[in-house]
């Protein structure tokens, strides 16, 4: 009777344990909202120097692996480069935004986003490093 009780004591102590802790639906998980927000660029181009402003970004509205990146390269912040997101890791396709042809990648870490990319004006092409931080 003594381990029957104990028995019983045990599986309710588990039942409010478990009962007491939340799951996380993955289906609310969206690994977007790391990027999503304003930040402070600190850039290093090859052709213009160093430089900083401000960039924010946002979700693209239909697809959940593309991220927008407004006022990219200083390039207004009504223009917008769309980058896909992969994990902490992201991708800038080959596009077009206000005459200028982008490609490149980057990396979450650590809280900063760091992004290699090239822009061309086609006439030159101009290598860029450049760190986003909140």
């Amino acid at each position: 009777m003594k381990n029957l009780r104990i028995y019983i004591g045990a599986v309710v102590m588990s039942l409010v344990v478990l009962s007491s802790c939340t799951v996380e639906d993955p289906d609310d998980f969206d690994i977007r909202d790391d990027f999503v927000g304003n930040w402070q660029a600190s850039e290093q181009s090859q052709v213009f120097g160093n430089s900083n402003y401000s960039v924010s970004i946002s979700k693209h509205a239909t697809d959940s692996t593309r991220i927008y990146i407004n006022n990219f390269y200083q390039i207004g912040s009504s223009e917008r480069v769309v980058a896909v997101v992969d994990g902490n890791q992201l991708s800038i396709p080959t596009q077009t935004v206000n005459a200028r042809l982008f490609v490149g990648s980057g990396s979450l870490v650590s809280g900063s986003i760091n992004i290699n990319h090239t822009a061309s004006d086609g006439s030159e092409t101009d290598n860029v490093n450049v760190t986003y931080v909140n």
